[in-house]
């Protein structure tokens, strides 16, 4: 399972997400390498959507199961 945890808030994602790809695509957007694109709709585990303005959120992490980040 990977969690995102956005601002210290924490949303579960559904099994099979790619943690890699969320990673470099929070970064990139945030970084401004993406332009001006930084909203995403995404799919949480219990099936809502969510949706991310990147540029508004301060910190985010990307945890997996069994990493030393999962609390």
């Amino acid at each position: 399972m990977v969690r995102l945890v956005l601002d210290g808030r924490a949303y579960d994602l559904p099994a099979g997400t790619d943690a890699a790809a969320l990673r470099r695509r929070a970064e990139e957007v945030m970084s401004g390498r993406a332009g001006n694109v930084g909203l995403d709709r995404i799919t949480l585990a219990d099936g809502d959507v969510l949706a991310v303005n990147w540029r508004a959120v301060g910190t985010v992490r990307v945890v997996e199961a069994g990493s030393q980040d999962d609390a």
